[in-house]
């Protein structure tokens, strides 16, 4: 759609296939490490009311695709070291304890030779026999992407790769059935993936040229195809918005307000649940902020609540944004609320920006705005919720008005005194957590200091490209406090927490959050 059709001749980094062990591409002596990104800086005065946008950091690379890892490092990819189109030579690893400077990344050359920009990843979770055999994983499952084809590019691959996180190494692991180009992954509850849409070739769009059937991966047995649907749409392949629903069936909410039931038993079923919500594109975000219950970003500022645990889902008009938000992106915060960062009133140009942050309360039902960020963040900008509990902004370019090889991280407003002073607030700290948490049980959390918690709460870890992150969702979780111990119960319906990566957090009587203790919800293998 909007890919650079007359791109340069790849830059030769002297690897790839054939030549040789690739070796990491060393960190320029330039831009030594800032102080840890993990710590909160001084947010000014308004801090507490807008959260603080710091500076902004050079990337290696325009993070077009950004995956929170289980140990709270980030892994990133979309274009070469210049900013040109293409994922094929390398990658990025970037450790926010280290800060935002060049020592604190690790940029890889991608030995595959598979060029996945603009395919589609997830985080893959651990796996569990019983209680006493455990494994753990934690690496990224990639699929898909761009093709060249006799010097053309923007066909598309059918090629799965793995990201390996204890070696920090990507490697070719099969393929699909088909070639997806702007697919979905979406994350099932007993830890599957189902991949939905995305691009076959580089024809004119039409049915022909659209992977309308989806595929399922499991860890242990590979892909298989679910012939029993189709999505049909020559439009509605591009990053199809997919959310387990509480029922345990997929939702699938079209850019025309169609929303269609698809199960993945066997063949899988489709079932067409009539329009519902307004008209929209692939072009805004829309985020499930609380169990069944979609945030969605429509056409011309409209914002509306999609309601899948109500038979028939619903949509619900709520206050619309301050202007209409392309490419925006949308973060759920520790705290319920959604964070929307980034956009234009004009697709992909630098006409009415949206340099403030925006903040959505479910409570209210209102906007808020927050602080204003340095960089215009239009199409391939991303973001990600941290283990710190700021945000992770980055990208933007290929092709775009500027290339932005370069990321911001956003403090959130609970992370600041409310006294003017921009300082940070006193955070409750979390001394210990169970590496894995089972779904429906209680497990134990102790904490720094004997202070009283307001709120726990876990929001799995996101994976976040193209104004879409299918992996976040958020659950406040019932506990009980003796001194400095909680006992936490999960979620007993397995819908709202499928197996996975999630940052649990918890809340002092002020509501400011502790960092993140990252938990693993493990999946049965068959």
């Amino acid at each position: 759609m909007k890919e650079d059709d007359n791109p340069k001749a790849p830059v030769d980094y002297g690897y790839g296939p054939g030549a040789g062990i690739p070796k990491a591409v060393a960190p320029s002596a330039v831009a030594p490490s800032a102080a840890s990104a993990a710590a909160i800086p001084n947010g000014g005065a308004e801090a507490g009311a807008k959260g603080f946008f710091a500076a902004p950091a050079t990337w290696p690379i325009i993070p077009i695709h950004m995956v929170l890892l289980s140990d709270g490092r980030v892994l990133s990819y979309g274009t070469d070291l210049t900013g040109a189109q293409g994922a094929q030579m390398n990658y990025d690893v970037w450790d926010p304890t280290l800060g935002t400077g060049s020592d604190a990344h690790l940029t890889l050359p991608n030995g595959t030779s598979t060029d996945i920009f603009c395919g589609s990843q997830s985080l893959i979770g651990s796996d569990f026999e019983s209680w006493t055999t455990y494994k753990n994983s934690g690496d990224v499952l990639l699929s898909g992407g761009d093709l060249t084809v006799n010097g053309v590019r923007n066909y598309a691959n059918n090629k799965t790769s793995i990201f390996y996180a204890k070696d920090d190494v990507l490697s070719s692991a099969g393929t699909m059935k088909f070639p997806r180009w702007y697919a979905s992954f979406v994350p099932l509850r007993n830890g599957d993936k189902l991949i939905i849409g995305g691009r076959l070739n580089k024809d004119t769009l039409s049915r022909a040229a659209v992977a309308v059937t989806p595929e399922i991966y499991h860890v242990n047995l590979g892909w298989r195809t679910l012939a029993g649907i189709d999505i049909g749409d020559a439009i509605e392949y591009y990053y199809p918005r997919v959310f387990l629903g509480v029922d345990s069936a997929l939702y699938f909410l079209k850019g025309d307000g169609h929303l269609l039931r698809l199960t993945t038993s066997g063949p899988g079923t489709m079932e067409d649940k009539g329009i519902i919500a307004a008209q929209g594109t692939a072009y805004r975000p829309t985020v499930m902020f609380s169990p069944g219950k979609l945030l969605s970003i429509r056409n011309n500022k409209r914002v509306q609540v999609i309601d899948l645990t109500k038979s028939p889902p619903t949509a619900t008009d709520v206050a619309s944004t301050s202007t209409d938000r392309i490419w925006s992106n949308g973060t759920v915060l520790p705290d319920g609320k959604v964070l929307v960062t980034g956009g234009s009133s004009s697709e992909n140009v630098l006409t009415g920006v949206a340099y403030n942050a925006e903040i959505w309360d479910p409570k209210t039902s209102q906007w808020t705005f927050g602080a204003a960020a340095a960089k215009a963040r239009l199409y391939h900008s991303a973001a990600v919720l941290l283990a710190n509990g700021a945000v992770l902004t980055g990208g933007g370019g290929a092709p775009g008005p500027t290339k932005q090889l370069n990321a911001e991280i956003y403090y959130p407003p609970y992370l600041y005194r409310q006294d003017g002073s921009g300082e940070p607030a006193p955070r409750p700290t979390i001394l210990s957590a169970p590496e894995i948490v089972k779904g429906g049980g209680y497990f134990t959390v102790t904490l720094g200091a004997n202070e009283p918690i307001s709120k726990v709460a876990i929001v799995h870890t996101g994976s976040a490209t193209h104004s879409s992150d299918l992996e976040q969702r958020h659950l406040f979780l019932p506990f009980t406090q003796a001194g400095n111990t909680l006992t936490v119960r999960m979620s007993q319906n397995p819908n709202n927490t499928p197996p996975g990566y999630y940052m649990l957090f918890v809340f002092n009587s002020a509501g400011v959050p502790s960092v993140a203790k990252i938990v693993s919800l493990p999946r049965s293998v068959l």
